[in-house]
């Protein structure tokens, strides 16, 4: 009896998401992430990170830097439980934040990152990976949440604490100061 054979399978896209300008387009796939150009269309990176499926591959603008969310919570390096801060010019993490659930999304400004999880969403100063807001939502296993940047504010929306409520949360881009409105 002839032994097992492997077939080898193209990775399936979990996610696609366009930087903030929309000249880029990135995929998050079962065995990493990869990146299009819109004008010329192409793709312009593909990594393969080792086995690891991914939930979320979000791009800051059109820079080398990349939120990446793992799907499966016992993979040693992409967790489902952290986003981790990802230069693609070194090819590596250069931080992460870590929660004990899962993170369901994440949205990436100027100068923000926006986590969410299934009851909260955490707001932090990407620079120093600070959070400086947290807000508990209703009940979001789908990861419900945007967020708008301008040269002088970020706006994160996501869900609020009721049924059929929506929470915006206005921080300055200058500094750390944040207002939450229902």
């Amino acid at each position: 009896m002839a032994g097992r054979q492997e077939i080898a399978t193209e990775p399936r896209v979990n996610a696609i998401s366009f930087n903030q300008t929309g000249d880029c387009c990135a995929y998050a796939t079962t065995h990493g992430f990869a990146i299009h150009a819109i004008n010329p269309q192409q793709e312009s990176i593909r990594r393969d990170l080792g086995g690891a499926s991914l939930s979320h591959a979000k791009m800051l603008y059109s820079t080398n830097i990349m939120v990446l969310v793992g799907e499966d919570r016992n993979h040693a390096a992409f967790p489902c439980t952290k986003a981790i801060i990802w230069d693609d010019s070194q090819q590596r993490a250069i931080g992460e934040i870590c929660h004990g659930s899962p993170v369901k999304n994440v949205a990436l400004g100027r100068n923000r990152l926006a986590v969410c999880l299934e009851h909260a969403v955490h707001i932090y100063n990407l620079d120093h990976l600070e959070c400086i807001h947290s807000a508990e939502t209703t009940h979001n296993p789908l990861g419900i949440l945007d967020m708008a940047t301008t040269d002088t504010k970020t706006v994160v929306a996501t869900l609020g604490h009721g049924v059929g409520e929506v929470q915006l949360v206005v921080s300055s881009s200058s500094d750390d100061d944040d207002d939450a409105a229902t």
